[in-house]
């Protein structure tokens, strides 16, 4: 490799070139940029990632309506007919979603799927459908976080990590509101190059906790209705010294939840501290319902491994058998 005159190779010279170019890219970002820059952190999708989209049928009677017609493949498996605990619950829920307001909680056993319900209820067409009936002729804007205590993150877990989600989340997709959430770190931005020590304290948890009062307090003000899903509850940090406690959390939801701009679905597991605070009224038990889901899991697990000659009709006794067993948790 040959040196230039000035000791440098012509390697060294085009990775230099880029430097620059990028440093100056990073001081040229709008001040909007660099606020959305310093919300997200490299997990904040990483739980929603991990979760699998659920195996055949299972969950999808709470968001669309299935016929339980036998398909050719079943080899002898008949699904159940649907529960009426299922119809019920479906048309609470689509009305819900349509109509109602407040904090809706879906309480379940560990393993019982609240995760994977979660997931597939916010991802599908037919809630997007049923929330923009909710809001109307105002604009609809939705977020969601997934929070997990085995996260190496701590922002996996933590009211800042939440904070940082839905700020990132709603901004992102409505950036005209940034300078009203963030006043003063957008004064600042237009007067000075981006970096890191001047733009970071901007930031701190007791901050976002203001921008995120701000955004839900002005968003009715500026034609936005709100709806959140936060995933797992429990996980989050239980630490009442440094305030990062299960009381702040549920304090915090209550208070969004008044806001007739504002719903939020959460789910947990059935904790005192969470089916005590949640209305009953505005509260499912997914291990009480999921019982079809399980059988369905079942039976699709076996159709896939059992050989095609495999006569099923046993199996799917055991089967049932074992779904009952099971409380209502995933085996």
């Amino acid at each position: 490799m040959l040196a230039d005159t000035n000791g440098q190779s012509g390697e060294t010279r085009e990775l230099e070139a880029h430097r620059r170019a990028l440093l100056i890219a990073c001081e040229q970002r709008t001040p909007e940029a660099r606020v959305l820059a310093q919300l997200y952190f490299d997990s904040i999708y990483f739980r929603e990632d991990q979760i699998r989209a659920p195996q055949a049928r299972t969950f999808r009677w709470i968001i669309e309506d299935l016929d339980g017609t036998e398909s050719e493949n079943d080899r002898g498996y008949v699904p159940e007919r649907e529960p009426p605990i299922h119809t019920k619950t479906r048309q609470y829920f689509q009305a819900w979603l349509a109509q109602g307001a407040g904090v809706l909680h879906v309480s379940g056993k560990a393993g019982s799927g609240k995760s994977t319900l979660m997931k597939l209820v916010s991802t599908h067409k037919r809630t997007q459908e049923k929330l923009n009936e909710w809001a109307g002729d105002k604009k609809l804007v939705f977020a969601r976080f997934f929070a997990w205590k085995g996260g190496q993150s701590g922002l996996q877990n933590s009211l800042e990590g939440l904070y940082r989600s839905i700020l990132f989340e709603v901004l992102r997709a409505c950036p005209r509101l940034i300078p009203s959430v963030f006043p003063d770190a957008i004064s600042s931005f237009q007067t000075t190059p981006a970096s890191t020590y001047h733009d970071k304290p901007f930031f701190r948890p007791a901050l976002l906790h203001q921008a995120l009062e701000r955004l839900i307090s002005d968003m009715p003000k500026q034609g936005y209705r709100f709806c959140i899903f936060i995933d797992g509850l429990d996980e989050f940090q239980n630490n009442r010294t440094s305030g990062q406690d299960h009381a702040a959390l549920e304090a915090l939801l209550d208070q969004w939840g008044k806001n007739s701009d504002v719903k939020l679905l959460v789910s947990s597991r059935p904790h005192a501290e969470f089916t005590s605070v949640f209305s009953e009224n505005k509260q499912l038990t997914l291990h009480k319902l999921n019982y079809c889901d399980i059988l369905d899991y079942g039976h699709d697990v076996f159709r896939r491994r059992l050989p095609e000659t495999a006569s099923l009709r046993d199996y799917y006794r055991l089967l049932s058998r074992v779904a009952k067993l099971s409380s209502g948790v995933f085996l």
